[in-house]
């Protein structure tokens, strides 16, 4: 039943890649906190956690991962952002991550991130002063993983993407500073008979 499922969910989810961002070009950073890799166990690993991905945030990381568990998963992260060098005190990022099993299916997970700009001043091209804007990225993603032999798991996920970088375009631009847009991870994860080595795949679109 999960390999039939596979077989139809992937290319499903294949006709929607094309989907792209729709945002003014008062930026040319946007979604940065994609970079950001939340968890602190992840963190003191130095990010090397897709072979691992044995808790709530492996769908953030591989999908596969997530095959491995038999039981319910939670994480939270909340930390402030470049304590002591942003112009305020007031940037952070918050992560919370679910996981659960589901007997003869595999596993479903479920994330939100969550990264906080603070207040930035708006200027016109003159250099005066236009009062103030709130600046945010946020990322809901939902994670499907299964066993699909006794050495391999494959995983899915699927990122619905927020950016607010404005409420108005700058200038003569139209429109808001703003984008969304949908993305996909795909993770294999494969033990080796090889005590140890694990092989892994993870690609996203």
């Amino acid at each position: 039943m999960k390999k039939v499922l596979f077989l139809v969910l992937c290319p499903a989810l294949l006709l929607f890649w094309a989907y792209s961002a729709e945002a003014t070009n008062e930026s040319q950073a946007a979604v940065l906190m994609l970079l950001i890799k939340p968890g602190a166990r992840v963190g003191a690993m130095g990010e090397s956690f897709v072979t691992i991905s044995d808790e709530a945030a492996a769908s953030y990381y591989n999908p596969a991962g997530l095959a491995g568990q038999r039981q319910r998963e939670f994480t939270f992260m909340h930390t402030k952002w470049l304590p002591g060098l942003a112009l305020e005190d007031n940037l952070y990022y918050g992560f919370l991550g679910y996981s659960q099993y589901l007997k003869g299916w595999g596993n479903i997970g479920v994330n939100l991130a969550y990264f906080y700009m603070g207040k930035q001043t708006r200027t016109s091209e003159t250099g005066e002063e236009k009062g103030t804007f709130t600046s945010y990225d946020a990322v809901l993603s939902v994670s499907y993983g299964a066993n699909v032999s006794s050495r391999t798991a494959l995983g899915v996920t699927a990122k619905f993407i927020q950016s607010h970088l404005a409420d108005t375009g700058a200038g003569i631009e139209r429109g808001k500073g703003e984008g969304h847009s949908i993305a996909f991870d795909f993770g294999i994860l494969y033990c080796s008979p090889i005590s140890g080595l694990r092989l892994i795949h993870y690609h996203s679109i």
